[in-house]
């Protein structure tokens, strides 16, 4: 099966006639899809999970349909923001998926609702999930994000990590499951173990907090290489 996706990129005035019948095709090949993840699970340590990331529409592929096609290999799947996690369960994703960017009160309420997984980074997201879970009765995971050198979001350093976990410790609705960064520069030796000895220190604060929490750091050039 050859999922075809079509992007009018140049349409956006109307004046530009002259490329309204141009188009930009990618083919996608849901076989192989399903071969290349294959391949990346089995290089996997034991007892490791996969996490597919099908943010921004699964980099143009189609969300749901590459989702779909992999959700027999993949253990859960990670997208940037709500709106995409709510696209994946109503395409008929039920396995866990974390959320990237950390919730708002404006969408807090879907995200609840349909089980996503949210990611926090500091006290502001734990009570915004808090009040939202407390209002449908429902209990929410959560991810804690942390900076180890890409500087993009996250948590910054052990003590406010520690400051964080001593707050989500009062929280009754919300259970920290996981904690997770990413690499900045994954084909340096040098940085890459740094960003891993950072992490681990991280991972050590979190799991006495919650010994089953699950951690996770990558970028695709730290997996490959």
């Amino acid at each position: 099966m050859i999922v075809t996706i079509y992007s009018r990129r140049w349409q956006r005035r109307r004046e530009f006639s002259y490329y309204e019948d141009m188009k930009n095709i990618a083919e996608i090949n849901l076989t192989v899809l399903k071969d290349n993840a294959l391949a990346v699970k089995n290089r996997l340590p034991e007892n490791t999970k996969l996490c597919a990331v099908v943010k921004a529409d699964a980099y143009g592929h189609g969300s749901v349909e590459c989702a779909n096609a992999i959700y027999k290999i993949a253990d859960c799947f990670a997208v940037a923001i709500i709106e995409e996690g709510l696209g994946l369960r109503r395409g008929g994703i039920e396995k866990e998926i974390l959320v990237f960017t950390p919730a708002n009160e404006y969408d807090i309420d879907s995200a609840i609702r349909y089980n996503l997984t949210l990611t926090v980074c500091a006290e502001k997201d734990l009570k915004i999930i808090e009040r939202e879970c407390e209002k449908q009765k429902r209990v929410a995971k959560v991810h804690i994000k942390y900076n180890s050198g890409m500087n993009r979001n996250g948590v910054d350093g052990l003590k406010k990590l520690d400051k964080l976990l001593s707050f989500a410790s009062t929280c009754k609705k919300v259970k920290v499951t996981g904690i997770y960064s990413h690499y900045a520069c994954p084909e340096d030796d040098e940085i890459r173990s740094f960003a891993t000895k950072k992490f681990l220190l991280a991972i050590n604060k979190v799991k006495g907090y919650n010994k089953e929490v699950t951690a996770h750091i990558s970028a695709s050039g730290g997996f490959l290489k």
